[in-house]
This record gives structure tokens, C-alpha cells and sequence, in this order.
């Protein structure tokens, strides 16, 4: 059990396994504080360009849609990354840890990273964090249906 859950990623653009992730997530780990939505920002090492974070967001609260009600309460969009990119000027945020450092000093207790399998490569090109992650398997294709 944790009191704060992180799911951070590029969500471009969103699908159901992103709504998988959250739904189990909250689920099994019944996190006290819910699941924070962290959007990345632009990143060298991407091969494509990402659809701007204001439309990401806005596809991605749409989403959201799609799941109950008891799981959508328990939703935190952050633009965290986009405004620490914007401070400083960049085309990014920092690191991973420069964000959780930020969120973390108003979020009080034990904290989580969740992530789709997909992404597990990247942990260890992951700055310094120093945090418990969960990686749920990707959804097969006849199981891309609403997470309900």
C-alpha cells in the first residue's frame, strides 16, 4: 500500500492500456491519495514528435471518461513537468527525480511509480530514484475494451 501512486509517461497519444495501468493501480495498490497522471514533455531521445501537452491532456481526461466513477475520483492530472520545462526554459523538465522531489515535498508518506510494461526498459536509464515501481503487463489486443 502506498499513500501516493506516480504514472508518468508521454501518453501520445492515449489508449485503453493507459486506463488499464490506472485501474489497476488504484486497485490493487488502493493508493490513499490516488494516482497522480504525470505528462512527459519533449525529450531528445524520442523519435517522433509528441502532440502538444495541452492536447494530450485534454485526450487524455477524455479517456478517462471511460472508467468508473470510484476510479476517476481517485485521478490527479499534474502538469509538472510542462511547467518545470517552461521555468527553466527547456525543452524538458529535468529528470524524473527533479520531479518527484517536487511533488513529493507536498505529498507527505509513502510513494509509488506505475508504469506499463513497455516502459520498463527506461527504469534503468531512471536519475537516482530511489522508490518501489509496480509494471503491469501489456493489454493483449482482444483485451483493448473500456477498463470497466
Amino acid at each position: 500500500m502506498v499513500d501516493n501512486l506516480y504514472f508518468f509517461g508521454r501518453f501520445n497519444f492515449p489508449h485503453y492500456g493507459y486506463l488499464y495501468v490506472i485501474r489497476e493501480g488504484i486497485t490493487q495498490l488502493k493508493p490513499a491519495n490516488g494516482i497522480t497522471i504525470i505528462f512527459s514533455v519533449e525529450h531528445a531521445t524520442w523519435d517522433k514528435q509528441a502532440i502538444p501537452f495541452e492536447h494530450r491532456l485534454a485526450m487524455f481526461k477524455l479517456a478517462c471518461e471511460e472508467l468508473p466513477a470510484s476510479i476517476r475520483k481517485q485521478i490527479h492530472f499534474s502538469s509538472i513537468e510542462y511547467d518545470l520545462a517552461k521555468k527553466l526554459g527547456s525543452a524538458y523538465g529535468g529528470y524524473t527525480i527533479d520531479t518527484l522531489n517536487e511533488l513529493t515535498a507536498n505529498q507527505p508518506g509513502r510513494s509509488g511509480i506505475i508504469m506499463g510494461a513497455d516502459a520498463m526498459l527506461g527504469i534503468p536509464d531512471v536519475h537516482e530514484v530511489q522508490m518501489p515501481w509496480l509494471v503491469r503487463s501489456r493489454l493483449k489486443s482482444h483485451e483493448c475494451h473500456p477498463a470497466r
